[in-house]
């Protein structure tokens, strides 16, 4: 009876534990880990640190910053769930869109980066208005939207998902 009680507390442990993957930019996998919903979102930043990357990195999971206190069951990460760590510093962003393989985001000067699959909106070569007064962007599979502070909409990726507006320019 006691070897039951022991093998079913270990089942229902590894039930309850996920298991998360840490990518970078570029997508390629840093590490992975097992957590607990219970978990700290800092436990993932150790396990950044025990392979020696540092801790000055902002994880990022679908388009929201996740906090170093917070709760790993009150982000929304479920089993198999990817986390973008970003190099603080690389490019200090106020706030990260993302669509199924790019990022954008807005500088802490207002202006728009993106990296990633370049036909899905990870690329801004030829993309105008975007060096600065961006005050938001939003992303949808393939494509990305950035709205101006003089109201104007700036459209970048995949053509048939969004991202050239130019047949609506008047209506926006």
């Amino acid at each position: 009876p006691a070897s039951i009680s022991k093998m079913s507390t270990r089942k229902r442990r590894r039930e309850e534990d996920i298991r998360l993957f840490i990518v970078s930019l570029s997508g390629r996998e840093l590490c992975q880990l097992r957590v607990r919903q219970q978990d700290r979102v800092a436990k993932l930043w150790t396990a950044l640190l025990s392979i020696h990357l540092g801790n000055d990195w902002e994880l990022v999971h679908n388009e929201e910053i996740l906090r170093f206190s917070s709760l790993v069951g009150e982000t929304g990460l479920e089993d198999g769930s990817q986390v973008t760590a970003i190099r603080l510093g690389q490019a200090p962003l106020d706030t990260i869109a993302a669509t199924q393989e790019a990022f954008a985001g807005i500088t802490v000067k207002g202006g728009a980066v993106a990296w990633g699959k370049a036909s899905w909106g990870g690329d801004l070569a030829g993309v105008a208005g975007l060096d600065s007064g961006v005050v938001e962007i939003v992303g949808n599979n393939k494509a990305f939207a950035a709205i101006r502070e003089d109201g104007s909409v700036v459209t970048w990726g995949d053509a048939v998902h969004g991202g050239d507006s130019r047949k609506v320019a008047g209506k926006l």
